[in-house]
């Protein structure tokens, strides 16, 4: 079976944004992506409002100690 045989309306779509301290951009790519089926939202204990804009906009969200968080700053 090609691609061309499959209805590709019917694949799911889920991303995973990786964020700390991103409540400057976290708003428009969420809006971004909004036609997507599942948008998981990955923070590495942001100080920030990135937490609540994730649970405000309705998108699964966890928390998670990122090894490249030392390289940011």
């Amino acid at each position: 079976m090609t691609l061309a045989d499959k209805n590709l309306t019917s694949i799911p779509v889920t991303v995973i944004i990786f964020t700390l301290d991103e409540e400057v951009n976290l708003p428009g790519s969420l809006q971004s992506i909004a036609w997507c089926d599942d948008v998981i939202v990955v923070d590495s204990f942001s100080h920030d409002r990135t937490k609540e804009i994730s649970h405000s906009a309705g998108v699964r969200s966890e928390e998670h100690t990122s090894e490249l968080q030392s390289l940011r700053h």
